[in-house]
């Protein structure tokens, strides 16, 4: 994949990936529990509170076929900044988001979440040219820094959406293409 920072727009069969981002004094009870969360266009039920994304990728260093990365959202005032990451539980999110968020990360200016957050690994699943031009639209998988692929974890009964998961558990696992790509 692509030897330096880039910014695109991550697309999968479900359409763009973004962000749950609910509307200022939108109250329903598990509103501000999803902000942040990463999820596929189609499979968010809310339209209205999905804010699709543009993501910066910082380049890191190629270690055999995958590409590695720091990942971070380039567009929209809530989520700009933010560096995409996953909780505990393996679920992707972008974190320092919102006022909150960038007080935390601005206490200490050598952020020790910035030190700590996950390395993205890229694997292309063609050959590809080496171009920018040849990378848009190229098959490939997310991998998180232990080598998880990135999927679409299963709705649970009742549950009214599906969010982007990385580690072990039921989930469908998702091809990628990055779409309009440009060298930063």
């Amino acid at each position: 994949m692509i030897h330096s920072n880039f910014t695109a727009e991550l697309h999968c069969k479900y359409g763009q990936v973004g962000a749950v981002n609910w509307p200022f004094g939108h109250s329903p009870l598990d509103s501000t529990a999803e902000d942040g969360w990463l999820c596929a266009q189609r499979t968010y039920s809310e339209a209205k509170a999905f804010e699709p994304l543009r993501l910066r990728f910082r380049f890191i260093e190629q270690v055999n076929e995958r590409t590695h990365y720091k990942i971070y959202c380039e567009e929209g005032f809530s989520f700009k900044g933010a560096r995409l990451d996953q909780s505990r539980g393996g679920w992707l999110g972008l974190y320092g988001a919102f006022v909150v968020g960038r007080l935390i990360d601005s206490v200490n200016p050598v952020s020790a979440a910035e030190l700590n957050s996950t390395i993205w690994k890229v694997q292309a699943l063609e050959a590809w040219d080496g171009s920018v031009e040849g990378a848009e639209g190229l098959p490939l998988h997310l991998r998180d820094g232990l080598g998880f692929r990135v999927a679409l974890a299963k709705a649970k009964p009742g549950s009214k959406s599906r969010f982007l998961h990385a580690g072990e558990g039921d989930a469908e696992v998702l091809t990628f293409q990055l779409r309009n790509i440009q060298l930063a």
